[in-house]
């Protein structure tokens, strides 16, 4: 590279190509990751809540969060004792925006996921569900977090939050809130 008055000079143009394209790859991956994929992860936290319960859709509702104030008036640190301040703080970030699920996810039979603003309105009445928040993570992703209900119709549900351990790359429920039925 020669420098001649303001202009710099490539020599050899293979060098100036693989300069260009090195700044390029650099720029894409520095860019920040979309958080509202639905991932692996994310799902298993949801089929572990789940647990042996038939199967049902999956509704992600992301205006789950603080519904009655919980994070807003500093209570689930008490509903839940030991969660971790980072995973809250993930649990509210990831749950500014819509989910966002990949056509190619690999569901396991039943547990089928969509967006609350997806399909929901044309499910037929009576229809059942259970409806949860985006999960959020600790830093370390060895603790979630979730809000998760079952949704059988006006008048009828149960739902608590969930804290959850992954320990050997399996999640286990470690604690739950009390239910709420209706």
């Amino acid at each position: 590279m020669q420098v001649r008055g303001n202009t710099l000079v490539f020599p050899n143009r293979l060098i100036f190509i693989s300069l260009f394209l090195f700044y390029i790859l650099l720029a894409v991956g520095c860019q920040p990751k979309e958080t509202n994929q639905l991932t692996e992860k994310e799902y298993s936290v949801y089929l572990t809540v789940i647990g042996k319960r038939p199967g049902n859709l999956i509704v992600v509702d992301e205006s789950a969060v603080d519904r009655f104030g919980e994070v807003s008036s500093g209570k689930l640190s008490e509903i839940l004792p030991g969660i971790f301040p980072d995973t809250i703080d993930d649990w509210v970030l990831e749950n500014r925006e819509p989910l966002i699920v990949p056509d190619d996810f690999p569901f396991k039979t039943g547990y089928k996921v969509v967006s609350a603003g997806e399909n929901i309105k044309s499910m037929p009445a009576g229809s059942r569900s259970y409806v949860v928040s985006r999960a959020g993570f600790s830093k370390d992703g060895k603790q979630a977090i979730v809000r998760f209900y079952f949704d059988c119709g006006a008048l009828c549900g149960d739902g608590a939050f969930y804290l959850l351990n992954n320990v050997d790359g399996i999640w286990r429920v470690e604690k739950e809130s009390e239910h709420w039925k209706s």
